[in-house]
């Protein structure tokens, strides 16, 4: 399928890129308590102010919990940030909660949990904000604050903080969002390493996204996040992290388009320097009918006998989920292997209720016995004649190959030889005794993806979301025409372009001005 994006122009006006979006600077600081001098045991060494390593830094109040959730409405957004502290002093003591302010930030409500009482803070501007992070350093106290310099600052009196109890700090502020040609970014600082002595036990994040047109694109190149979906216009991102060094803050990147296909550009450029672009590309995620391309799904699964026991329900579990979610005019087979090969049917058949019903009686048969044939797997699956329609294999095993050919380099030129119909082979690792350079360069060789499955963790979960995003291909074989000046594109092989999903393409350019991009 081929779409021409007409008219739709993009300005490489280009910042400087280079995959350092997610360590770009703060764009405003994690929330600070500040204790009082004098209330306890707080003073610190004069070699403070230079770094040193966190083992010797120490502090009577840490950051115990982080947890945020904004709320995004077009181009504006609501953060609602909740901080507990936990004092580990021996005595009552006082300070000062400190959180410089991004530009044009307004603060809408504070409140603390002191006795049950709301206490009232001040926003200061930058002059006043400046004196009193000079004041911090000068007294040897979190001179990380120095990059907050020319900033303003939200700042509120703390007592009493109670020994061995925790505090808990409530704030809320609204921002615009910048948009650069459709894309908004949402950024949080989340790297606390600076300013606090220890991980922080709990740090959450959750943003709800509204939009008044089509949200194409979601994705952040600083953390692994969930995203969940309510339609084209509602989307949830969040992610949750434990008793870790939070050295990266949160970026979030919003595309927002009424095209058929979404595009996202961020660009760069340094004086003198060639510039760089992140292209983020999307199709709606609620295409249906003709929009949906028709697909030819081999499943392939390793029953070999390490398969037994908690695996294999676990494989069977996601074979017939998989096999749930085919559409009207998909084809599908299953192949079973261990020491041999079983057929779940001749070749490729219509995915009719009847033999899908008839398919996930085969599937709850399924024993785990025997050695591990997996060029045999691969030879089968690959033989299966796909004409009009997307080939996907899907391949699941858990172990190294035991019978016929055991060499991964011949088993991968036999493999790829074999793909005449250029099937996408997705392959799903079980356990930790894998060929994984052999399941890595499958996928990476067909344009499929790649996922492994530790022990304990669900194996029909993670095939449940591939197979989600799999179900409905709207654009295959795709190319990507950038014009001239654009080079070092990555990935050089565009994956398929599923309802739902998007692609990331980095690369770089020679002269700033306007290309036509053509998809």
């Amino acid at each position: 399928m081929r779409t021409s994006l007409v008219g739709r122009r993009f300005a490489l006006s280009f910042l400087a890129l280079a995959l350092a979006l997610a360590a770009a600077p703060s764009a405003f600081a994690n929330g600070i308590l500040v204790i009082d001098p004098g209330t306890g045991p707080v003073s610190l060494p004069p070699e403070r102010i230079r770094p040193v390593p966190e083992t010797q830094r120490w502090s009577p109040v840490r950051l115990k919990s982080h947890r945020v959730s904004a709320v995004v409405v077009d181009q504006t957004a609501e953060f609602t940030v909740e901080q507990t502290f936990h004092s580990d002093a021996e005595m009552q003591l006082e300070g000062t909660y400190l959180f410089p302010l991004p530009e044009g930030a307004a603060v809408g409500k504070f409140a603390m949990t002191m006795g049950g009482k709301m206490v009232e803070g001040a926003v200061l501007e930058a002059n006043e904000a400046r004196r009193i992070y000079q004041s911090i350093v000068s007294r040897r106290r979190d001179p990380g604050l120095l990059e907050y310099m020319g900033r303003g600052l939200f700042q509120a009196r703390v007592f009493p903080i109670m020994p061995h109890s925790d505090l808990t700090i409530r704030l809320v502020f609204q921002i615009v969002l910048r948009d650069d040609a459709g894309t908004l970014e949402l950024r949080y600082p989340l790297a606390s390493e600076r300013l606090n002595g220890q991980p922080v036990d709990e740090v959450v994040m959750d943003v709800k996204v509204e939009s008044s047109v089509d949200v194409k694109t979601l994705w952040s190149p600083s953390h692994e996040v969930a995203i969940s979906r309510e339609g084209e216009r509602k989307a949830r991102v969040s992610f949750e992290r434990s008793g870790r060094r939070q050295d990266k803050d949160f970026l979030l990147y919003i595309g927002r388009s009424p095209e058929a296909v979404g595009f996202s550009l961020v660009s760069s450029r340094a004086a003198g320097e060639d510039g760089t672009f992140m292209a983020v590309f999307a199709p709606r995620q609620n295409a249906t009918g003709a929009e949906i391309a028709p697909k030819d799904v081999v499943y392939v699964v390793d029953v070999s006998g390490s398969m037994a026991g908690e695996k294999m329900v676990q494989a069977q579990k996601a074979l017939k989920l998989g096999v749930s979610m085919l559409r009207a005019g998909d084809r599908f087979n299953i192949i079973s292997f261990s020491t041999g090969l079983a057929h779940f049917r001749e070749g490729l058949v219509d995915a009719s209720a009847d033999i899908k019903a008839a398919a996930t009686q085969w599937i709850e048969a399924l024993q785990a016995v025997g050695g591990t044939n997996i060029e045999g797997a691969l030879d089968a699956a690959l033989r299966a004649q796909s004409t009009g329609r997307l080939p996907l294999v899907v391949f699941i095993t858990d172990g190294r190959p035991t019978v016929g050919e055991r060499d991964t380099e011949a088993l991968l030129k036999r493999a790829l030889a074999a793909n005449s119909a250029r099937a996408r082979i997705f392959t799903f690792g079980v356990g930790h005794d894998l060929d994984v350079g052999l399941l890595d360069r499958l996928a990476e060789g067909t344009n499929g993806v790649r996922d492994y499955v530790t022990p304990g963790e669900d194996l029909e979960l993670v095939t449940g979301r591939f197979f989600t995003k799999v179900d409905r291909p709207v654009m295959t074989d795709v190319t990507v025409e950038l014009g001239s000046g654009v080079y070092d594109v990555y990935p050089q092989r565009i994956p398929d372009l599923f309802a739902g999903s998007q692609v990331v393409l980095f690369g770089r350019y020679k002269e700033a001005g306007e290309r036509t991009l053509l998809l």
